[in-house]
């Protein structure tokens, strides 16, 4: 196996990514996808459920029977989340009142590529974040972009707040796995609330949980970045059972709106694995400019021999875009 080095220059700014190549993850569909993709609908939690493991997603059939079993056996569930979304509302109404929120341009790359956990890096979103900073108050709108108006059920996002610290330059937001002192950050199906969790996902693909989601601010918030995974839960409305990851984001840029360009890159740690002779293995790999005007870019690899090729080397990315870079070994 060879490394590959991927210097990126880019037109007002620079950035260094290193691409690594362990050897490639292997994934492997649970049993409930597999009865899903034959049109068996599961009727309860699978035996070994670990909600912390994310690759263990449970699929979309199991959790729609079991919205269905839930919506007849538990009326409560409409009452808890129609309390929660009036909470969610009267947050956004005082943040209104007292502060602009400030739609920002958001770029997040997923652990889940349609929906197969990877540890790589998936699917990469760009929407906007509405962030409303009131002193060392901030409050975050539509931060997982969860609402859908073509789903029969919607699911939707509530705001949340974080405390600013200015010596620091962090947001810190409480995201304690205990339901009772969960951030609520959504819900989904109109009935199962989304609980807002970080951390760190270990190579055993299971999430370890921190109690606390700190943001690092640049400049007067001009950006706003994390190092932990980001993550949003689905559990019952009484918190007596989570239903596993619905959403996790590996990595994470919120820009505040500017007139200037910026680029970063998303889903930089290329695993190659093995590959024989005349065999060539692709992967990709994603430019974004957060930035509200274009920008060109060039690429220089450095490899064994010119192992790597590089497409398109150079181009012009336009502002609040996404670029797609295709890399081949």
């Amino acid at each position: 196996m060879k490394n590959f080095l991927l210097l990126m220059m880019f037109a007002g700014c620079g950035v260094t990514a290193i691409a690594q190549t362990p050897q490639t993850q292997q994934r492997v569909l649970t049993e409930q996808m597999i009865q899903a993709r034959k049109g068996v609908a599961p009727k309860a939690l699978p035996d070994g459920f670990n909600p912390l493991q994310m690759d263990m997603r449970l699929s979309r059939a199991t959790i729609e029977n079991l919205v269905k079993q839930n919506k007849t056996a538990n009326n409560t569930t409409s009452k808890r989340l129609e309390t929660l979304k009036n909470q969610a509302k009267r947050q956004v109404r005082r943040a209104g009142e007292t502060v602009d929120t400030v739609q920002c341009y958001s770029v997040a790359q997923s652990y889940f590529s349609g929906y197969s956990f990877t540890s790589e890096g998936g699917d990469v979103l760009a929407y906007n974040i509405g962030v409303a900073v009131d002193g060392t108050k901030v409050t975050f709108t539509n931060f997982f972009n969860l609402y859908d108006p073509t789903s029969y059920s919607p699911a939707h996002d509530y705001p949340f707040t974080g405390t600013y610290d200015p010596e620091k330059k962090t947001i810190t937001v409480p995201t304690k796995s205990k339901f009772a002192e969960a951030t609520i950050c959504g819900d989904f199906y109109g009935y199962y609330p989304a609980v807002l969790m970080s951390g760190t996902v270990g190579d055993d693909q299971k999430l370890i949980p921190d109690n606390e989601l700190v943001f690092h601010v640049e400049g007067d918030f001009e950006r706003i970045t994390t190092d932990q995974a980001v993550c949003a839960y689905m559990f019952t409305a009484d918190g007596s059972q989570s239903y596993g990851v619905q959403e996790a984001y590996k990595q994470l840029y919120i820009q505040k709106p500017t007139d200037k360009p910026y680029i970063v890159a998303l889903g930089n740690e290329l695993k190659f694995g093995n590959t024989f002779v005349s065999y060539p293995v692709s992967k990709t790999f994603y430019l974004a400019n957060l930035g509200g005007a274009e920008t060109d870019y060039a690429i220089e690899t450095e490899s064994d021999g010119d192992s790597y090729s590089v497409d398109p080397v150079a181009g012009t990315i336009k502002a609040q875009s996404l670029q797609t870079i295709d890399v081949t070994l």
